[in-house]
């Protein structure tokens, strides 16, 4: 018996070791790009106290990734090859595990899966990117690990594991003096489980509450460092000039319209996929499968994919374009402002007919909303960044890996995957296959670039 546990534990093993070593090959195919260029010669300039002060002051509050910066892309990229495919697994296995207690390989497997139904774009800026993955990919595995006493509190009234806590307390620390986004989730997130926990009059380790304060301080410090504003002005001048002229309706209205192309065509197959799940994972629940505004969805949602895998109509779903081009240049037939609101309607009654479902689909409500509110505010952020445009899709990783989240937390509770089959798998592992072999294919072609 003991022979047989031993056997298994050695067999889970190395299922991680060949994943690891899978990406770890991948990511021979990655070279320096962009920026990365840059901080590969900054050890020669600066010590890397000087470094860090003079960034910390004149540019970004992003004290951990600018160390990795400083550290890593001077001579030892050869270990970021080794670390980041290690940063991606644990990403993977907090995905998993904000949702259920015990994880097993198959669970990090859908979760790396659902990982490849993130565009091209999103990938390539902000899991293999190394300037990306250091202000993206790592804050974010790291937060999620720090966020897991949390979510066994709030999700499954359960006390956190107490030999664990300095690593929450690490993985925390880092994240909240890492990247934006990043940090003022997790302290959100840890602020609203305390007011939870208080409401609710149920008693907590006062660990938890140290942990959120040094999440809380270590947020301050990154948003309120000197250089943010210094480097705000700057990327006023060099990217979007006037932009700190520009009012407040103006940069929502400008917003909204990126927004709206973000998550419905950069994200279009993260979301697509949330609505398939949101549909699979309702078809046992007849008090929602009755409902007009279920079968609505459903149909929508048939015509949508149809219409995209026909390509038609693509015109019309997408041109979010068109309505900025009639209020600026005041011009436009009835038929056109028709045109240019038709996409923002239909996207507005998918996206809330996907949520309603969502929500009452599941007993952690309020973890459901609160997430979807993360992932739009991760956002709604960049409408007041002068660098809106210039960013990439590099800023859209945050948000969808919340999407992720969601996505799993329905798979998981609702057993969408059969994992006692493996073609379950395999189905659900085809549409990632194909996106991440596209993106292999383009770097050993073309060589590595930012797509």
């Amino acid at each position: 018996m003991v022979n047989l546990v031993k056997k298994g534990k050695q067999f889970e093993i190395m299922k991680y070791a060949i994943l690891f070593f899978i990406l770890y090959f991948i990511h021979f195919v990655v070279d320096l790009v962009g920026d990365d260029l840059w901080f590969s010669d900054v050890s020669s300039r600066y010590s890397l106290l000087d470094y860090i002060i003079t960034r910390y002051q004149g540019w970004t509050g992003r004290i951990f990734p600018e160390f990795l910066l400083y550290t890593i892309l001077d001579q030892f990229v050869w270990l970021w090859r080794i670390l980041n495919p290690l940063m991606i697994m644990l990403l993977a296995y907090g995905l998993v595990r904000i949702v259920k207690s015990k994880v097993e390989f198959k669970d990090v497997l859908i979760a790396f899966i659902t990982l490849g139904f993130f565009s091209v774009s999103i990938l390539s800026n902000g899991f293999f990117w190394i300037t990306g993955t250091f202000n993206y990919s790592w804050p974010i595995a790291l937060g999620l690990i720090s966020m897991i006493p949390y979510a066994d509190m709030i999700l499954r009234n359960e006390n956190p594991n107490n030999k664990w806590f300095s690593i929450y307390f690490l993985c925390g620390v880092l994240a909240s003096i890492s990247q934006e986004q990043v940090a003022l989730c997790i302290s959100s997130f840890a602020v609203l489980t305390i007011i939870s926990m208080i409401y609710q009059k149920k008693k907590f380790d006062k660990k938890i509450v140290i942990l959120t304060g040094i999440m809380i301080i270590g947020t301050c410090i990154l948003i309120f460092a000197p250089g943010n504003g210094i480097r705000w002005e700057i990327e006023v001048d060099n990217w979007y000039p006037r932009f700190d002229e520009m009012s407040v309706k103006g940069k929502i209205f400008l917003g909204i319209i990126w927004l709206f192309e973000k998550l419905f065509v950069e994200m279009k197959g993260l979301i697509i996929l949330l609505s398939v799940i949101a549909i699979l994972s309702s078809l046992k629940q007849e008090a929602i499968i009755r409902t007009w505004y279920y079968r609505f969805f459903v149909i929508l949602l048939i015509g949508i994919i149809g219409m995209n895998a026909l390509d038609i109509g693509k015109g019309n779903l997408y041109n979010f374009q068109l309505i900025a081009n009639i209020v600026i240049n005041q011009t436009g037939t009835f038929i056109d402002i028709v045109n240019a609101i038709f996409p923002y309607v239909l996207w507005t009654v998918w996206a809330t007919l996907l949520f309603v479902i969502n929500i009452n689909n599941t007993e952690n409500k309020l973890f459901i909303l609160f997430s979807y509110l993360a992932a739009i505010c991760t956002l709604v952020i960049i409408f007041f960044s002068p660098t809106i445009y210039a960013s990439g899709n590099r800023v859209l990783t945050v948000s969808a890996v919340i999407f992720a989240l969601i996505t799993l937390h329905f798979i998981f509770m609702k057993k969408i995957i059969p994992m006692d089959r493996n073609y379950g798998l395999f189905l659900y592992a085809v549409i990632p296959l194909v996106n991440f072999a596209r993106l292999v294919l383009i770097w050993i072609v073309r060589g590595f670039m930012l797509i």
